[in-house]
């Protein structure tokens, strides 16, 4: 008697195709796959979405809000969108889910969330500090090349003048100035 009440809800009012249904042999996996695990998440959208059409219109309305997720459940499962589509729908759906949950759960075991601005800004850090020792090596090469052809056109600047030219000084100044700075890094590079 039980089992043609199943077959008789399954078929006939959920409206679940045969081939479906023969999937799970046993009455406890057909009222676990098609019936309960469809159904809670098929309550959990229907009530979002009434949640989000109600409260779009008529904020904080609950009867309004019952109502039409009692007039969408019916729908759903007279037009037959439950048994043809929303059953295989949410079964996959819910495999999805707990590898999801699984992940996250394992993520936030390692990581809690009160630590992420922590490991973000460790993580910030370790970036520009690996950008100083690759990148910022490069951009430190480009300045002492740039250094060395500005003292290469102050020493030829320099050559031009007269020996007893007192700007002569400036020019030594400049230069002297700008090998300091290609000491520096230079010892920055090592």
């Amino acid at each position: 008697m039980a089992v043609s009440i199943i077959d008789i809800v399954l078929r006939d009012i959920l409206k679940i195709s045969p081939t479906l249904i023969s999937k799970y042999p046993t009455v406890q996996d057909q009222l676990l796959y098609l019936i309960l695990i469809p159904h809670v998440l098929l309550i959990i959208f229907i009530l979002a979405f009434s949640r989000g059409f109600v409260g779009r219109f008529i904020s904080g309305h609950h009867g309004l809000n019952y109502l039409v997720s009692i007039v969408l459940y019916i729908y759903l499962i007279y037009a037959g969108w439950y048994g043809s589509i929303l059953v295989s729908l949410f079964s996959q759906f819910l495999y999805l889910a707990l590898a999801i949950g699984i992940i996250v759960f394992f993520i936030n075991f390692i990581w809690h969330p009160a630590r992420l601005p922590m490991t973000g800004k460790l993580l910030q850090e370790a970036g520009s500090l690996l950008s100083k020792k690759t990148i910022g090596k490069e951009k430190i090469r480009k300045e002492i090349v740039r250094i060395g052809k500005q003292i290469n056109s102050l020493n030829a600047a320099r050559a031009m003048l007269p020996a007893g030219d007192p700007s002569r000084h400036y020019y030594d100044i400049q230069i002297a100035q700008l090998e300091a700075k290609k000491a520096e890094l230079n010892a920055e590079l090592t």
